[in-house]
This record gives C-alpha cells, sequence and structure tokens, in this order.
C-alpha cells in the first residue's frame, strides 16, 4: 500500500466536493489505491512533465515498493512497443544506493537498479528513469534535460482533482477581471547578492511587489531564524523608497544578510535573503620569487605569487628586461604558444630563446564568474607582483607530441554552479602549431550557449544549466608532428533551488482537504520549510507537514486564510515560492458563466450542456428539461440517453425530436441555490453543439479552443480550423495540433507567443453541410515595447529642480501593449558612444508607474535622468514590466549630446614606489573616456614631501602629463584593454625610501577637474647593507635545517628601506660549490616587524650542508652572513604500525591497540607513536593528535557520536615522522551508525567495559563509496 503521503498539489485548487471514486478516470490505469497515467507525447523534460503532471493534481511517479514496481513494468512491457525511456520523480542520494521521490516525499532503497548500473559510481542528484536494457525494464540514470515519456501518479480519493475547473481571485466576486481582484503580495523583483568593489556613495537593495491593495516593505538584517527590522529614514543611513533600500555611504559593519518583506491586509511574505558584502584585494609580497628554469622547445609554466582576494580577480602578465625598459604584455590570441590560465598561471607550450625574460602578474579585482550586482567602480584595483626571472636555455631543438597538463582540463569557477558563466580550459606542451578540439561524450549536443576562444583552448558556457554537466573531452592536434593526446573530464553543475513549478494560489471551499506540494530542484538536494505570513508552519491540529508537502484536513477561514511560502534551501541558498489561500464559503451563482440560452444539436448526434456556476462549498446538481426532473446523479451511468458527467454537465446521446425543449440546472450548496436554463433545438443538420469561447492564456503556456459537433453517428465529421482567416497548416505550424477522442475537435495551442493572439474560428463539415463558429484567443504576457522614447525640451541645467551644474535629460514615453496586466514599473537603460553596452540608469531601475506619470501629457510618461557623462552622446531605451514579467525594450532615442564641462570624477587608485634609487615614481588609474568630460584631457601630478605635523604647509610641486605620456594599455582577458597610468620624478639618491604625498587631477578645455585623495608614496629604495650575524643551524629532521641567526634592524639607515625577509643560501659540503646555491625565501610574516629562523627543506638525509643568510628588501638582497655547516639526521623510521583495533570503553571512549616497529642502522632511534584521528571527509590536516610515546596502545577521548572517525599511527624519531598505518581504520560512536558486516569487519572485545555494539570498524575498502558520498553531502 502506499505511504500515506502521495503529496499531489502544485497548482490546482479544489473545487467541486471530494466525490469517493472507487475505479481510476478513463486514460488512467489502477494499482492499488493509486492512478497512473503513462504518457508517451508529449515528450518533456524532466521539469516540464512534473508541470504538466500537477496541472491535474498529480506528481511524477514515486516506487516505494517491489510490488508497484513490478507493475509499471507489466504495463511498459505491453504496450510501450518502442522501449521507451520513462521519466519519474526520483533522484540518487547520499544513502547507499538509495533514492528520494519528489513525488511523494518518501525515500527508497534500490530494489530497482539494473544489474549493468555500477552503483559505485551513482552520484547525488543522477535522475532515475525506467529504461529498456534489452531483456527488461529496471531503474537506470537518466538525463532530466531531454524531452521523454513520463508517468503521472495521483492517489485513487484525489482523482476528483483531474475533472475541476482553474479558479483565479475573481472566483465569488463581482468581478469580471482578475486583474482588478484584491489578492495578497507576490514578489515582482527580488533583491540579489551585492558586491561593493569599491568605495561608493551608496548602495542599493530593490524589491517590488504587486498586490491589491498595494503592498507596504520593511527590510531586515540577521541570518537563520534570527532577524532585526531596519530603522530607516531620518537619522539613518538607510533610506526606503517603494521596496527599494538605499545604504548611504555604505561602511563594512553594513555587511551581512538582507530581506525584504512585503506586506497587504492578506498577509506577508519574504524575499529570497541575500548578503551585502564588500570586495577586496591584498597584496603581493614583497619577497621575490624564486626562479623558473627550462629548456628551449621543452613546455613551462610559472605562477602568480599568491594574493587574497574577494569576489575574484582576472590576470594578466608582461615581461621587461628592466625597470627603465618598456613593458611587453602578453598576449596569447598573438603569441600563440602562450595561454594565460583563469587560475594566474602563465604556460608555454614550447620555450623560445624570447621568452627569456623578466615577468610580472598583475591581477585586478573583478566580479567576473560571480552573479550578483557589483557596486562601485567599473575599473578594479589593480596590483602587480615582484618580477621574477624565467630562464630559458639552450637545448637540442627537437619535435615533441602534444601533452595535455596534469592542471586540465579545468573548470572555472571551480564549483560550477547554474547561471554562471564557466570556463573548461585545456592545454597542452608540444612543438608548433597546436589544434583544439571539444568533444561531448555519449553524442550529446554541446551546450546551446557553448563559445569557443583562445585558439579555442577556452571553452565558454553562459548561464550554465544543470543538464550540461556531463563528460566533455579535449583533443590537441600537433600538426608538425601528426600525433594528438586527448583527456575527459566531467562536468558537474551544482545549483541553488529553483522551483520547477511554483505553487499556485488556492481559492478553496471552506472545510474541505488541501494537499499542498512543492517541487525544487537543486543540487545537492533541497530541505524544504513552509511559512504562513513570514512565520514558520509546524504540525498543528489539523494541518501536517512532511517535508515538502503540507496537508490541511479541513480548512478553516480564520486559521487558513493568508499568504503561505515553501522554501527550498540546500548548500549555495534559499529560495521561496509564495501563494495565498482564500476560504471561500457563498451561495452559486450563474452570473458569469450562465447557461448557454440557444443550444443547438442534430439529430442522431450527441451534445454536452455545459453547467458551470461559481459556488462554495461545491453545489450539487440537478437537471430538468421542461421543469420535470431528470433523475439524474452526479457521474453516474445513462438513463434514456442522458448522462449528468462528473463536472456536472448534461451529456445527451443519440439526440432525438424528443430531447428539444428547455434545459434548466439547478445547483444547491449550504449557503443557498440558483438555477440557468437554455433552450435545445434539434435540426436534421450538422451543428456545432459546443462553441469556441473567447480564452485567455499566459505566454509559454498552452491554451485550448473547444470546438464540438452535433452530427448523425453515421456521419464522418471534418474539422478545420483558420487563424486570422488563414487555414492552419499542423505539419508546419508543429505549435498547433488537434484534440483527440471526444476531445477531437478541440484546437490545442502549444508555446503561447503574442503573435498567436486573434481570433479562430472553427470549421465543421460532413462534405454537404457545414457550420463554423468562432472567438478570440487574448495572450497574455509581460508587456510590449515602449513607443515614441523621446527627449524633453529641457536639456542641460535646470536650477529648479537639481543642483547647479549636473547635466540631466528629461524622457517621454507612450506605453506598449499591456498584455492583460497593469504596467507596474519602469526600467530606463543607456550606453554612450564611449562605451556602446546597455546599462540600468540608477535613477530609473524599475521605477513604479506612479513615479513617471506626466502631469503635461496625461497620456505620456516622463523621467527625469540625472549624473549624466558631461562630453558624451547618450542614447536611452525603455523596458516595462508587469506581473508576468520585464518585456522587450522600446527602440533608442537619436543620440543626445550632453554639453561638456570639467572633469567631475577624480582619478583613482592612487599609489605608487619602487623604481630605481633617487625616483619617486606615482601611478593611478586613467579615467574612462566617458569621464573625459570635454577634449584635450591631461592629467595633473602633485607631490611634496609628506609633513611632519599639520602645521607643516610643505609646497606642493606638480607636473602636467597627457595620458599618451603617462598611460600603457595592458590586454585583458575579462574587458579588453585597461590602462595604468604612471609618472616618474627624480628626488635624488639622498632622499631614498622616504614618505611622500601624492595626489592626481584631471584638466580640460573646460577647466581643472576634482582633485583624487591624498595618498602616501614612498620614493624608491637603496640596495640593503644590513647583514645577518651569528648564523647556526640545527637538525630539524631528515631532511631539513632550521636555521636561525641574529636579526638585521629594521631601519631606513641600515635597510635603505623596507625589510621584508631574509634569503638562506645553502649547498652540500662534499658536492657543491657555493656558486651552485640553492636559496629559500623567509618572508616576515604579517603583523611581525622581524624574524630570526628559517627551514630549508628537501636535503638529504645524513649529510653536511652549509648555509649562509641574507637580508632582502624590495630594492634587492643585503650582504652575506658568515657560513655555518651542520648534518642532517638519519632517516625517519621506514616501517608502519600494524594490526591496528579500537575498543569500546563505556563512558570514555575507546581504545586503540596496534602492533609496533623496529628501526634499522639508517634510521634515528624511535622516539614513540602518534596517533592521528579525525572525522571521515574532512582533511587529515584537521586531525587531532595524541603522542603515545612508546607504548603501543593509547585512549581517545572527547568524541562525537553518530561521527564516522578516520584513523590511522605512525612512528617518529629525530629523523622525522614516519609512515602512516594503512588501510585507514574508520569507527563511530553510538549503536547502528555504520553498516556491520561479520565477513569483512573485525570486532575486538575484551573484559567488562569493552562492548563492540557500540563500534564497528570498516576498512577503507568496503566504505569507498558510502565516504565519497558522505564528503559530498
Amino acid at each position: 500500500m502506499k505511504l500515506l503521503l502521495a503529496l499531489l498539489l502544485l497548482g490546482v485548487a479544489p473545487v467541486h466536493s471530494q466525490v469517493v471514486f472507487s475505479e481510476c478516470l478513463a486514460g488512467w490505469y489502477k494499482f492499488s489505491e493509486q492512478c497512473y497515467k503513462f504518457i508517451g507525447y508529449p515528450r518533456l523534460k524532466q521539469a516540464a512533465a512534473s508541470g504538466y503532471c500537477q496541472t491535474n493534481g498529480a506528481t511524477l511517479i514515486s516506487v516505494n515498493d517491489l510490488q508497484e514496481q513490478a507493475f509499471v513494468i507489466d504495463w511498459l512491457e505491453k504496450y510501450d512497443g518502442a522501449r521507451d525511456t520513462w521519466l519519474t520523480s526520483g533522484y540518487v542520494t547520499t544513502l547507499p544506493e538509495g533514492v528520494q521521490w519528489l513525488g511523494d516525499g518518501t525515500s527508497s532503497t534500490s530494489f530497482g537498479w539494473h544489474s549493468t548500473v555500477d552503483k559505485t559510481k551513482l552520484e547525488d542528484g543522477d535522475i532515475v528513469i525506467f529504461s529498456y536494457s534489452g531483456t527488461q525494464y529496471s531503474w537506470s540514470v537518466g538525463d532530466g534535460g531531454k524531452n521523454s515519456s513520463f508517468i503521472c501518479e495521483i492517489p485513487l480519493q484525489d482523482t476528483y482533482k483531474i475533472v475541476e475547473e482553474k479558479r483565479d481571485f475573481d472566483y465569488g466576486l463581482a468581478i469580471d477581471n482578475p486583474e482588478l481582484a484584491p489578492r495578497g503580495p507576490k514578489f515582482m523583483k527580488e533583491p540579489v547578492e551585492t558586491t561593493i568593489l569599491s568605495k561608493t556613495t551608496a548602495a542599493y537593495l530593490d524589491c517590488l511587489a504587486d498586490g491589491i491593495p498595494k503592498p507596504e516593505y520593511s527590510w531586515w538584517n540577521g541570518e537563520g531564524d534570527t532577524w532585526v527590522q531596519l530603522q530607516t529614514g531620518p537619522g539613518t543611513r538607510f533610506t526606503m523608497t517603494g521596496g527599494r533600500l538605499t545604504i548611504d555611504n555604505p561602511k563594512d559593519s553594513d555587511a551581512g544578510n538582507y530581506q525584504c518583506r512585503a506586506t497587504n491586509q492578506f498577509g506577508t511574505i519574504l524575499s529570497t535573503p541575500v548578503a551585502l558584502s564588500f570586495g577586496s584585494l591584498g597584496n603581493f609580497s614583497n619577497v621575490a620569487t624564486a626562479e623558473v628554469n627550462g629548456q628551449v622547445s621543452d613546455g613551462a609554466v610559472i605562477e602568480c605569487p599568491t594574493i587574497t582576494f574577494k569576489p575574484a580577480v582576472s590576470y594578466q602578465w608582461h615581461k621587461q628586461k628592466s625597470p627603465h625598459s618598456s613593458m611587453t604584455f602578453i598576449r596569447p590570441e598573438v603569441q600563440t604558444h602562450t595561454f594565460v590560465s583563469n587560475s594566474g598561471k602563465l604556460y608555454f607550450s614550447e620555450l623560445a630563446p624570447s621568452d627569456d625574460d623578466i615577468y610580472f602578474c598583475s591581477v585586478t579585482l573583478t566580479s567576473r564568474g560571480v552573479t550578483g550586482t557589483y557596486i562601485g567602480s567599473s575599473q578594479g584595483e589593480v596590483r602587480t607582483s615582484l618580477g621574477f626571472r624565467l630562464n630559458v636555455g639552450s637545448g637540442v631543438s627537437s619535435e615533441y607530441m602534444p601533452v595535455i597538463q596534469d592542471d586540465f582540463v579545468k573548470v572555472y569557477p571551480g564549483n560550477p554552479k547554474r547561471g554562471q558563466i564557466i570556463e573548461l580550459e585545456c592545454f597542452a606542451y608540444g612543438t608548433g602549431s597546436l589544434d583544439y578540439r571539444w568533444f561531448r561524450e555519449g553524442g550529446k549536443e554541446m551546450p546551446r550557449t557553448a563559445t569557443f576562444s583562445e585558439t579555442r583552448r577556452v571553452m565558454t558556457i553562459e548561464d550554465v544549466q544543470i543538464e550540461d554537466s556531463g563528460q566533455y573531452r579535449c583533443r590537441v592536434d600537433s600538426r608538425s608532428t601528426s600525433l594528438s593526446d586527448e583527456k575527459n573530464f566531467t562536468l558537474n553543475v551544482q545549483s541553488e533551488p529553483y522551483f520547477s513549478y511554483p505553487l499556485a494560489d488556492q481559492h478553496i471551499d471552506l472545510g474541505s482537504r488541501l494537499t499542498w506540494h512543492c517541487e525544487a530542484r537543486g543540487i545537492p538536494p533541497p530541505t524544504y520549510r513552509w511559512y504562513k505570513d513570514g512565520q514558520p508552519l509546524q504540525n498543528s491540529t489539523g494541518v501536517k507537514i512532511i517535508g515538502n508537502t503540507m496537508v490541511i484536513d479541513r480548512v478553516e477561514k480564520e486559521r487558513d486564510n493568508g499568504m503561505y511560502q515553501c522554501s527550498a534551501k540546500n548548500l549555495y541558498g534559499t529560495t521561496y515560492s509564495s501563494a495565498q489561500i482564500r476560504v471561500l464559503e457563498f451561495k452559486p451563482t450563474f452570473t458569469k458563466q450562465p447557461v448557454d440560452s440557444s443550444l443547438s444539436a442534430a439529430v442522431g448526434g450527441n451534445i454536452t450542456i455545459v453547467c458551470n456556476p461559481e459556488a462554495a462549498p461545491a453545489p450539487t446538481y440537478q437537471w430538468l428539461q421542461n421543469d420535470r426532473d431528470l433523475g439524474l446523479v452526479q457521474g453516474g451511468a445513462e438513463s434514456n440517453g442522458f448522462q449528468m458527467l462528473l463536472n456536472g454537465n448534461l451529456f445527451i446521446t443519440n439526440v432525438n425530436n424528443n430531447h428539444r425543449g428547455k434545459y434548466t440546472c439547478k445547483v444547491t450548496n449550504t449557503q443557498g441555490e440558483a438555477s440557468s436554463s437554455g433552450v435545445l433545438r434539434i435540426f436534421a443538420r450538422i451543428v456545432i453543439s459546443q462553441k469556441p469561447g473567447n480564452v485567455e492564456g499566459n505566454s509559454n503556456e498552452t491554451a485550448t479552443m473547444i470546438c464540438t459537433a452535433s452530427a448523425p453517428a453515421n456521419v464522418d465529421v471534418v474539422y478545420v480550423w483558420t487563424f486570422n482567416n488563414h487555414i492552419i497548416d499542423f505539419n508546419r505550424q508543429v505549435e498547433y495540433r488537434m484534440g483527440s477522442g471526444s476531445t477531437s475537435g478541440n484546437l490545442i495551442i502549444q508555446g503561447l507567443q503574442y503573435e498567436h493572439e486573434g481570433r479562430y474560428t472553427c470549421e465543421v463539415t460532413t462534405g454537404m453541410d457545414s457550420e463554423t463558429a468562432s472567438a478570440y484567443l487574448t495572450v497574455k504576457g509581460p508587456p510590449g515595447e515602449p513607443s515614441g522614447v523621446l527627449q524633453g525640451d529641457n536639456v542641460g541645467q535646470d536650477k529648479q529642480e537639481i543642483v547647479p551644474g549636473e547635466r540631466f535629460v528629461r524622457l517621454y514615453w507612450s506605453d506598449g501593449l499591456d498584455h492583460g496586466s497593469t504596467i507596474l514599473a519602469y526600467t530606463v537603460e543607456f550606453r554612450t558612444n564611449f562605451d556602446r553596452s546597455w546599462r540600468v540608469h540608477p535613477d530609473a531601475d524599475q521605477i513604479q508607474t506612479r513615479f513617471v506619470q506626466s502631469n503635461e501629457y496625461p497620456d505620456k510618461r516622463t523621467i527625469l535622468l540625472t549624473k549624466l557623462k558631461p562630453w558624451a552622446g547618450h542614447e536611452f531605451r525603455v523596458k516595462a514590466l508587469n506581473r508576468y514579467g520585464i518585456g522587450a525594450p522600446s527602440l533608442p532615442t537619436i543620440v543626445i549630446q550632453i554639453p561638456g564641462t570639467a572633469p567631475i570624477v577624480a582619478p583613482s587608485g592612487v599609489s605608487g614606489g619602487g623604481g630605481k634609487v633617487g625616483d619617486l615614481t606615482i601611478t593611478w588609474r586613467p579615467l574612462p573616456m566617458e569621464d573625459y568630460n570635454g577634449p584635450d584631457l591631461k592629467y595633473v601630478v602633485h607631490w611634496r614631501t609628506k609633513p611632519n605635523s599639520q602645521a607643516d604647509d610643505s609646497r606642493w610641486q606638480d607636473s602636467e602629463v597627457t595620458p599618451e605620456e603617462a598611460c600603457q594599455d595592458i590586454p585583458d582577458i575579462e574587458k579588453g584593454l585597461i590602462s595604468v597610468c604612471k609618472h616618474t620624478v627624480l628626488v635624488g639618491d639622498e632622499y631614498f625610501y622616504l614618505p611622500y604625498e601624492a595626489r592626481v587631477r584631471a584638466n580640460n578645455v573646460y577647466g581643472a577637474g576634482v582633485l583624487s585623495n591624498i595618498a602616501t608614496v614612498m620614493s624608491a629604495e637603496e640596495m640593503p647593507t644590513g647583514t645577518p650575524r651569528n648564523v647556526y643551524s640545527v637538525s630539524f629532521n631528515a631532511t631539513a635545517l632550521d636555521v636561525y641567526w641574529t636579526p638585521v634592524k629594521n631601519t631606513r639607515e641600515e635597510m635603505k628601506g623596507r625589510l621584508t625577509g631574509y634569503r638562506i643560501n645553502y649547498w652540500d659540503r662534499e658536492e657543491e660549490e657555493e656558486e651552485q646555491a640553492r636559496f629559500n625565501i623567509i618572508a616576515i610574516p604579517p603583523g611581525k616587524d622581524n624574524i630570526e629562523h628559517g627551514l630549508i627543506i628537501g636535503l638529504v638525509p645524513g649529510h653536511w650542508y652549509v648555509c649562509n643568510v641574507q637580508s632582502i628588501s624590495s630594492a634587492g638582497y643585503g650582504p652575506k652572513g658568515e657560513d655555518y655547516p651542520q648534518e642532517t639526521a638519519n632517516y625517519a623510521p621506514a616501517l608502519y604500525p600494524t594490526e591496528v583495533h579500537v575498543y569500546s570503553i563505556d563512558g570514555i571512549g575507546v581504545q586503540v591497540n596496534f602492533r609496533g616497529i623496529s628501526t634499522n642502522v639508517a634510521e634515528e632511534p624511535l622516539m614513540g607513536y602518534m596517533i592521528q584521528y579525525w572525522p571521515s571527509g574532512e582533511n587529515i590536516r584537521k586531525a587531532r593528535n595524541m603522542d603515545v610515546g612508546r607504548r603501543n596502545y593509547g585512549t581517545l577521548t572527547n568524541l562525537t557520536e553518530s561521527v564516522l572517525y578516520q584513523l590511522r599511527i605512525f612512528g617518529y624519531s629525530r629523523g622525522g615522522q614516519g609512515k602512516r598505518s594503512s588501510p585507514s581504520v574508520y569507527f563511530t560512536v553510538g549503536e547502528g551508525q555504520v553498516p556491520f558486516n561479520p565477513e569483512t569487519t573485525e570486532v575486538m572485545a575484551g573484559g567488562s567495559l569493552l562492548q563492540s555494539s557500540l563500534i564497528t570498524l570498516v576498512c577503507s575498502l568496503l566504505l569507498s563509496t558510502l565516504l565519497a558520498k558522505l564528503h559530498k553531502h
């Protein structure tokens, strides 16, 4: 028997009383107490298939036991001759081989997989389908993004939902247009994750909700279940305009999670919580990076030094022979043997002598690859590393086959999420020109948004989807060697939850039972929570919540009216779906849909007389002919040619003259009764008994135009449909199709678009006779494009409206078609002759309709746009928004030229330093051309010695430079060319490493611009003279020495700059000279001023080494200290402990026993053992260590129940850490947490305190699959 919660409803409201059915409806198959429908057409993707089922109150199938599995397989084997694949609601979970069923919220073990399925390779989120394996149907992993057949399932007791009608907010009200009916709030726009990349005067978070009456907004700050309402208005930095929250002069303390709440008299809804954060970019270390050596014709890679950043950076490389020589930027599109990876590494497929140079890595703070809104300057902060040399040695010129490097294939961002722009990189070493090609395994097509760049070494997928997951292959062919290499890569796209079919409003009869089901997709799969009016819902009397399902046994007005939300949450975020419950109770009425007053039928034909009143609770039906009760029962059998259908309609078969007359439908409920009548006339010719009526449908949905003919049973009837007087060609116009069976005359239009709106005519003909009837189809959706966008007369300055000197323009436009829903807001976008990308203007980001009313021209909309770019030509376009979404943009305006002015934006990013002794180098970011504000732009660079006090008014010096003189273009992976400006002033050798103040302003023909902030810049450093003294070293272990010294003074006098670290030079005393010395750079850690020791590693055990030490500044290395010889220790233990056993000690923890090890003469004597243990799935670096000395046992305490631990043991000596025991031992505290197999698992017990029932030991091979799944989860 199916579990109680075969959870159903999403988008269908119970209208009729819950009739008890003993059998499934036509087209549905019964098993146990469930009904199933096997749908081979239309073939749909999983999300669309789920929505198809739910429009009938059903869900995709959930298979709960072997008996149900057998029923499905039996049906498929009998009726599916094509041996198709069939979608279910199941997906793989972290349970061992387990399946979660979205249809009813249950889970089951793996009783249905085909024997050929490798269950160890199943991954979270894999879609479960039925497929034919060659001998039988069984489960396998399918592609939810592929059109397939599918199976719907509904409990027998809920099949009344299949025949019920849809209700809207006008149901039961004296309102014809649902758009005008009172209703609760619904979000049209929700806030998005926002990161502030640089200093800005204001940050914005937007939300917009529709509702009647208009909702009121509030903003909250917090996380989890703890939220505090923000105080806005005077005296705060927070301002609320409609649903927009403005944060003036945002500070780091403003970072956190924000949520918008919309409320009207019907209830409250919560927006998706979003994070407001601040971008940051650290600094490169001032310690020089070691040189990289390579040979001609070999491949090579150099790494960008580590730097901290948030949220993302882009990388660029350049090379420079000396500080005074020109920079050469690495251009992979030109120098095709080079490649700059998103990791920051610079790769060479084969080195050439010209690659021998000093290289610099530059990083720019950016939002690339991260979703959300980013506020701040259009050009992020930039940092450039110290230079380091790539030495290219001479070698024998050879030809090498292509070899794809170990780093590749690589995806960026590293954990791709649905909706992001991702890049897959492939790179190979090899000789000559290399050709790259990409393939998708399994014969699948490449994603529709896939593009290629960097000579096809990079495949970019925009708006990546879960369906794009799978295996890809990169192949590299060498033209010169005719050899190739290839490598596969598995792309796993993660996703925050998204609702494949949003909750629908419920207009439900008082006392009815409601089963409400919300279904969201996400990887990893989401968990669910329900809310009412913004508060979490819990189980209570009459209301039961289990996972993604809420069941109300009998709805009540006071308790159940309100706004509801289902939230779906996983690792990547929380998403809400909102809907309203209206509990209805009123007497029946035929005001909106009376019985057709004039009815026609043909002798020998059939006719259905529709009775469709509004009533709550659902009424009982009674049919009368000429005021005589026909004695029919709803859903009952035929009687004298009459039958009352389940939905209350009257069906008359084999019509004759005795059937003519007046027919009355009388309906009664607890609140009263009503009736409506029509007269049936009988003709000897064909007639249309059910004529098409005017239909309204939403864009991208499906609409049905009804047409049913009444004709003698022995006459063939042909249906012909025309659209605006043109015959519909069903072969060419595939969005149209005809119904089947008793609805064969109906016209079904799938994927409604605006071009489908118009007049449809149904013609029925027998060849001798015909009749036609017409109706109009209205398509609702996002608004049409606004028209007539034009500039007002007041261009320039208007002191009465805005601050004097600010440039602005007033726009006017007319509304386009509203497509069935009131326009709620407008967005204005602009572009300039300097930047051709369309951007939302900050003054007009979804501005509500009431703010753009024109008093002068009531039929037009208007807005004043400020903060325009002087001296730039602007184009504007307008988009409108209604409850269905954002419409298409208008045509752009003509170019509107804004008058020029002195520069109003100050240069940013003023900094500097470096260069040769005697130089003061000042750098800044250049202004974009949009901010030139006039012709003949020049930069004026100001500098002075830093004042010793505020009273010190040292005289500023300045120098004027043009952008051409000061700025250099740098190719950037994301933005194309960016610029960095630099000006160098000679201050004299004696003024090395002194603080100066610098600032920059821009001037043009209109005057002087705004000064930048003052920055402190140090003049260039001189070579350091400080020498480390008293150098000595001690053995750290077999392969490392710890070197000590007396630090140099970190002063300007001794270092001639700033001490950044030390260089330890070392060489083998017996086999090497000092010229062959290797070195290790020891950087001073952040927060410290100096250090006195450092490690050198990678040495040979038992060898003598000589070392000395030098100080380092950004100018170079200081003099070497004295030499010091030292010998490394002998080898660490080569053996590892064995026979590791774990025992439970009641109330204390666990005891670990093991067999110890011995050492030989080449190894240092054993000092003791270390037991390492850590939660499985975490990195071993987080392991806790217990030193047990030379004992071969130890007791572990403070363990957490139900946590699976991993344990290994090693011996140690002066030579270092020995090998760890292998394989790992796994244990957990808490009974029944890990499967126990007595054939493969050894449990030890001894003494009265040892209880094996609490500890289960499992070898690593047995648990590898489980651990992988636990780790992913």
